[in-house]
């Protein structure tokens, strides 16, 4: 009996690491978001329940102020840092917003990352909700996502991320300073934490 012990405690050792771990963890670490200059790719459809479109200089148009701000099929690209390789690229975010007038309100979509060291790509889901704080929105955000490519490994990656916004419509740091001519905003828009999970093929 002994022997069978010692056998099958060599045998669990000698599995991989990720197959025995705790919820089959990988890697789990810091991850954040920076969006770019002109980080929103495409506007896409906007629309004003309750209000009405109202011409913007910078923006095009934007809802009058008791509306609803809803808008469908925005992109957004965003630099994807974080503290593994399997993370960091660039990253584009497909948003379907969902917001009272104050900004507050829920939204999500789609998004990818196209990985620097490897090649393959992350495509996933997110879910978020947005809510005002003084003169700032925070979105508390969610993530879950697989890899495609020739280097993809078997993992998910699954994130969680806080974005701070400066502006009531999606906007980056970078675009901000430079209309208010100013270096008023720094660091990351979004800032957070992955988990890589171990897959079986």
């Amino acid at each position: 009996m002994k022997t069978l012990k010692c056998f099958i405690a060599l045998l669990i050792m000698a599995l991989p690491v990720q197959l025995y771990a705790g919820n089959n963890i990988v890697d789990e670490g810091w991850m954040t978001h920076d969006m770019p200059l002109m980080a929103v790719l495409d506007p896409g459809t906007l629309s004003c329940p309750g209000g009405t479109l109202v011409p913007h200089p910078l923006m095009g148009f934007v809802c009058s102020p008791e509306a609803n701000i809803h808008v469908r099929d925005m992109v957004l690209t965003v630099a994807v840092d974080g503290s593994s390789d399997y993370v960091i690229g660039t990253g584009q975010i497909l948003a379907n917003i969902n917001w009272a007038e104050d900004g507050e309100g829920p939204y999500g979509g789609d998004f990818s990352i196209v990985v620097d060291a490897y090649d393959f790509t992350w495509f996933g889901t997110w879910t978020g909700k947005r809510k005002s704080q003084g003169d700032e929105w925070i979105s508390v955000l969610k993530g879950n996502a697989y890899p495609i490519g020739p280097d993809a490994p078997p993992y998910q990656l699954k994130f969680d991320m806080t974005y701070t916004s400066k502006a009531l419509y999606p906007a980056s740091y970078e675009l901000l300073n430079m209309l208010l001519n100013c270096n008023c905003f720094t660091g990351p828009e979004g800032v957070g934490t992955f988990v890589l999970k171990y897959v079986s093929e």
